[in-house]
């Protein structure tokens, strides 16, 4: 199963920056209550998914 894209919903962040931290293409950006995917940088290794503590960036299939 490939992943097509990740997805933060900003309703569900509690913008930590967790992800930002984690990410290795640096391809999240967080600024003002507002977190970004950059599609374009996103290699969709998922390390984002699996840090969370609220589980709330999610893969799209």
């Amino acid at each position: 199963m490939t992943v097509r894209a990740v997805e933060i919903p900003n309703e569900k962040c509690d913008f930590c920056g967790t992800c930002v931290a984690v990410c290795p293409a640096d391809a999240i950006e967080l600024e003002e209550k507002v977190i970004r995917v950059l599609d374009e940088r996103c290699t969709r290794c998922c390390a984002c998914v699996h840090v969370c503590p609220l589980g709330v960036p999610r893969e799209v299939l």
